[in-house]
């Protein structure tokens, strides 16, 4: 077994009804004037109205000014606010570009202007911020895990418009409120979506050149939650078990990830949605069927353990065919488009392979014909 690291992860309170004692939790972290992130949409609803009359102790800033895929603008417009304000406590509430954006403005709320200096992509050159203030993270959303995960995902608009990370202590919640209310009245489609991405990390932990048997204990109990709960959320809404279930996924497999890191489905998944503009969930969801099956020659043993949690016949002759199958097949049922659906011209989607870059955390190392290999898989569906 190769040496690894677990990192640190943020304090989890998961339980229905959690996030109401939230505003005693951030007066007991010291903080007497807090921001309040989310988007326009939430704050107009009547359980975050019930959320905020839980604050009668402390003073609240709403800043619901929150964007779909958030941009370094769109949070150095909210650090400004948060420093005009003289916030004291951060708090984000939304999904996961609500989330990421709380996490951004923490980043700059002590330090220096433009966010982009602290991007990982810089490699040695990216820059650490100083410390931020409280913060406490709330998901309403089951899929992105951003809640329990060190990253924050900003899109680059001063350098190439894709999507970049901050690996910063200041995207660390000082705590993850995992409230399953929240995520009560999230509608069939949007549930589909979310859940394949739960699903993409737990797969891409497995594949992971920085595996560790937690991590991957963890993922294949979150593949096994997905593969059992999603269909039942996406069925009914109300279904109380399987809500909490998901939602339990949705940061425990953000857990896993944060030590074996993301890689080959993301790579592909964030290209397509930076140049068709389809919901993340939707892409990966849209590219795992095939990862799996060019994974099961290159990855046998891993893909194996990933068909036995499924039920999948998990001898190494036909793996690839049998996972691509079940899981094609299980999207299909959630309803989610494939590539050929949403009307992707096949000669644009298959010249991507020459822009895509092999996974730095990839236990195999991706060549342009390989991608070709999946994406003509992908586009074939």
């Amino acid at each position: 077994m190769n040496p690894f690291l677990i990192s640190t992860k943020c304090p989890m309170l998961f339980g229905c009804g959690t996030s109401m004692t939230v505003a005693s939790k951030i007066q007991e972290l010291g903080c007497k004037k807090v921001m309040i992130v989310c988007d326009d949409w939430l704050s107009q609803q009547e359980n975050f109205k019930a959320f905020m009359n839980t604050f009668s102790e402390v003073e609240t800033y709403v800043w619901n000014h929150v964007i779909p895929d958030p941009t370094d603008i769109s949070v150095e417009e909210g650090a400004v606010i948060a420093r005009q304000e003289n916030i004291d406590g951060i708090i984000g509430i939304g999904g996961g570009s609500s989330l990421d954006s709380a996490k951004a403005i923490n980043t700059l709320i002590h330090s220096d202007f433009p966010i982009n200096q602290y991007f990982a992509e810089l490699g040695p050159d990216a820059k650490v911020p100083n410390p931020g203030v409280p913060m406490i993270l709330i998901p309403t959303t089951s899929g992105t895990g951003a809640d329990c995960s060190p990253s924050t995902v900003i899109t680059n608009t001063r350098l190439n418009n894709v999507k970049n990370n901050l690996f910063v202590p200041t995207g660390i919640p000082d705590l993850a409120v995992v409230d399953p209310d929240w995520a009560m009245t999230m509608p069939p489609k949007l549930t589909a979506s979310c859940g394949f991405d739960v699903f993409s990390h737990a797969i891409e932990t497995i594949s992971s050149s920085c595996w560790n048997p937690m991590s991957e204990t963890i993922a294949l109990k979150c593949i096994d939650i997905v593969w059992t709960y999603l269909e039942r959320a996406y069925h009914n809404g109300s279904d109380v078990e399987a809500r909490e279930y998901m939602h339990f996924a949705s940061s425990a497999v953000a857990v896993a990830f944060s030590d074996s890191l993301i890689n080959l489905g993301h790579e592909i998944a964030h290209m397509i949605g930076a140049r068709y503009h389809i919901p993340h969930g939707d892409c990966c969801a849209m590219v795992t069927p095939a990862c799996l099956k060019f994974l099961a020659g290159k990855l046998p043993v891993e893909m194996g353990r990933i068909a036995k949690t499924l039920g999948v016949d998990d001898r190494e002759d036909g793996l690839g065919d049998r996972l691509y199958d079940a899981v094609l097949a299980f999207r299909k049922r959630l309803g989610i488009m494939s590539a050929s659906e949403h009307g992707l011209d096949k000669a644009e989607f298959m010249s991507m392979a020459d822009d895509l870059s092999s996974p730095v955390f990839l236990s195999y190392t991706m060549t342009a014909d390989d991608y070709r290999s999946i994406l003509a898989d992908i586009i074939s569906e």
